[in-house]
């Protein structure tokens, strides 16, 4: 029997191999898979470039899945009514440093701002940090529209972690 470089076995036609063995080793298999997709949570820092805004009783969390070095990442925003925005573009922290350190596109956004419904990229503005460009402006307490408490915003992408 023959093992693989995570040290699962498999039938190498060689040894033989009890139904028993086999599906242990099968199950073993799922579980190592299962175990690299586990996502994990985090809780983003959310800044603005000219002044912070501060969390107050609404709600932002976010959740990672890392395999070898490619990084799933989420992040959902859900201001409350003690929420204050800040000034300037919004920045999320990513749950793992990114490879690469210059602006880049890696994600998706979606956000529903005054009742309106709205969609972009997610962009990298550092190793650290991602941001939300809708349309051709970058998400701030004025656009694309007033955020205020109720307002949503959530991002969902992919990046090579350094």
């Amino acid at each position: 029997m023959a093992t693989t470089t995570s040290g699962l076995w498999y039938p190498d036609g060689t040894t033989p191999m009890s139904i028993i063995q086999m599906i242990k080793s099968a199950q073993q298999s799922v579980e190592t898979v299962a175990g690299m997709l586990a996502w994990t949570a985090y809780t983003p820092a959310w800044t603005a470039t000219t002044t912070n805004p501060v969390l107050g009783n609404g709600a932002l969390t976010g959740a990672y899945a890392r395999t070898g070095k490619v990084v799933h990442y989420t992040i959902l925003l859900s201001p409350g009514s003690t929420t204050t925005f800040g000034a300037g573009t919004y920045l999320f922290s990513l749950p793992i440093l990114r490879k690469n350190a210059g602006w880049g596109a890696f994600g998706s956004v979606y956000a529903v701002v005054a009742g309106a419904v709205y969609t972009g990229g997610a962009g990298g503005q550092t190793p650290t940090t991602v941001a939300a460009l809708i349309g051709s402006a970058f998400m701030s307490p004025t656009s694309p529209g007033t955020f205020t408490s109720g307002n949503r915003l959530s991002f969902a992408g992919t990046y090579e972690a350094a």
